[in-house]
């Protein structure tokens, strides 16, 4: 399938009566001119499916084009020829093209030879019939370039670089964009984070014309997704990449998790979404709440089953507890080296919040208002403004997450089976027991300025889980 970009331009040829070939008005043709590329078809990891499995779609990206492209028309038999210059980005200010009948060659040459730009470059040429009044003409142009896109999540700026030539990427809603000429190895993308504000470099090698690269940033990694054209065979292209200025832990399955020191404790900043535990043993996942909810040993499942939104475990995994068998030694879900927290540790660092990142947006200097400082910038249910809205979570989230700990509004699984506050909560669990049935939790909510607690909850619940350094 091909798109097809149509434009109406209006030229009168005042000079064309010098050829004796055209001597009525009635020989004349108004032209609609197009522009056709193909369409993008885009190729991602649907992130239900195992590593390498991929989900195509249709690209929603539009191409975004100089706004001066030159066609050059020149009649076959005599020689004459006139340019048209068009704004492939404008179609609302469409001019009209009037031509005398008869053949035409047409030819647009690239708007640039830079390697590295903001705008696609495209070329073509060809010969066209004119001998109605008024017809349409389909240009088919083709590009030497690739696209190369930035999802703007975490993302503050974007900017590519080769040689002495500097290209500030522009954006839409959802990207940073820019594109490169194929096979120009050297190029580096720059990226500039907006949670750490650290910058990560990009060397680009390889690129392949009418491909379309996708990068998002990730704290376990960044991977670059391939999109290819029609007009060229499909290559995925996958890398994994770390922040190359942050420390991080990795987990038995090569998750990476970023960490952060709070008062010479190592944290996480990330939930934990192994599922295996730290000797390879495989931890069950169990969907059906029923059977969660008579469990014994430990499991885990993503929540509502969809693994965008995180793993949660029961307090039997996050302790190791994988049969029943009392003389069994218990294994271990952190990495070696890294343990869950016990209670001790989050009021550790509970305390170092409370000294370093506490609220005083409203001018009260609430010490222990640190909900907003530790919760994540993201997923978080809005709330409507009042008297301690600028201290919580779900107010302006976008200025959450000052200390950097980046608790997340994962929600829990109760020990029913039930998935419950998704967006509403966020949990630290520890590896200490209330009683024989329970377990302590803290909490952070949407709509509060604390970090809440202590909670004695069921071990069946299922939890999201941080880890820090021993």
């Amino acid at each position: 399938m091909k798109k097809i970009l149509y434009f109406l331009f209006s030229l009168l040829i005042l000079s064309c009566t010098k050829d004796d070939s055209f001597t009525s008005k009635d020989d004349l043709s108004s032209l609609s001119i197009g522009l056709s590329l193909n369409d993008f078809q885009l190729f991602v990891d649907n992130g239900t499916t195992s590593k390498g499995e991929l989900t195509k779609k249709d690209s929603d990206f539009v191409n975004v084009f100089f706004d001066e492209v030159i066609i050059n028309f020149q009649s076959v038999p005599s020689g004459f020829e006139t340019d048209l210059t068009i704004n492939p980005n404008d179609l609302e200010n469409s001019d009209e093209v009037v031509l005398p009948f008869g053949t035409y060659s047409w030819t647009i040459t690239n708007q640039t030879t830079d390697e590295i730009s903001n705008r696609l470059s495209v070329y073509g040429s060809g010969t066209l019939d004119v001998k109605e009044p008024n017809i349409s003409i389909d240009l088919l142009v083709e590009t030497d370039y690739s696209l190369i896109t930035v999802q703007k999540k975490y993302v503050s700026s974007s900017i590519l670089k080769y040689g002495n030539l500097t290209v500030n990427m522009e954006s839409n809603d959802d990207y940073y964009f820019g594109y490169i000429k194929s096979e120009t190895d050297g190029i580096t993308l720059e990226v500039v984070d907006n949670v750490y504000n650290s910058t990560i470099e990009t060397v680009l090698e390889d690129i392949l014309k009418c491909k379309h690269y996708s990068y998002l940033l990730d704290y376990s990694t960044i991977k670059t997704q391939s999109v290819s054209l029609v007009c060229s065979p499909m290559e995925v292209i996958e890398n994994y990449l770390i922040p190359n200025n942050k420390d991080y832990v990795e987990d038995i399955e090569g998750n990476k998790y970023a960490l952060k020191e709070f008062c010479n404790q190592v944290w996480s900043t990330e939930n934990l979404k192994v599922t295996k535990y730290s000797d390879g043993t495989e931890i069950p996942q169990v969907s059906d709440p029923v059977e969660w909810a008579s469990l014994t040993t430990g499991a885990w499942s993503y929540y509502d089953n969809d693994p965008s939104k995180g793993v949660l475990y029961n307090w039997y995994a996050i302790n190791g507890i994988h049969d029943n068998d009392p003389d069994t030694p218990n294994k271990s879900l952190s990495p070696d080296g890294w343990v869950i927290p016990s209670s001790s540790d989050i009021n550790t660092l509970y305390n170092c919040m409370i000294a370093n990142y506490h609220c005083s947006a409203t001018g009260s200097n609430q010490g222990n208002w640190i909900g907003k400082s530790m919760a994540s910038k993201y997923n978080w249910v809005e709330i409507e403004s009042n008297s301690i809205s600028l201290c919580t979570p779900g107010y302006l989230p976008e200025f959450n997450n000052s200390s950097g700990f980046n608790l997340t509004p994962s929600g829990f699984r109760s020990a029913d089976g039930i998935y419950e506050n998704y967006g509403i909560k966020g949990l630290l669990v520890t590896k200490n027991q209330y009683d024989e049935d329970r377990t302590w939790t803290r909490v952070i909510g949407n709509g509060g300025v604390y970090l809440d607690g202590w909670y004695a909850n069921p071990k069946l619940n299922g939890y999201p889980v941080r880890i820090k350094k021993i």
